[in-house]
């Protein structure tokens, strides 16, 4: 499955459709250029998900 995110306002729906596909699917992976906002839509997924550690992007890790 794919999802395309124009504005900031669209991750909330990629976020309900994310936790519904968890319940079958157990790995998601991202895809997209550094900057292009994917540290932003699993900090909006874990937020959801009423996860309580700091989350980071794993990019800023490695450079």
């Amino acid at each position: 499955m794919e999802f395309e995110v124009n504005k900031l306002a669209d991750l909330e729906n990629v976020v309900t459709e994310m936790l519904i596909l968890a319940n079958q699917v157990k790995i998601f992976a991202l895809y997209g250029a550094m900057g292009a906002g994917k540290t932003t839509l699993i900090k909006q997924f874990c937020k959801r998900m009423a996860v309580t550690d700091e989350v980071n992007s794993p990019t800023f890790s490695i450079v």
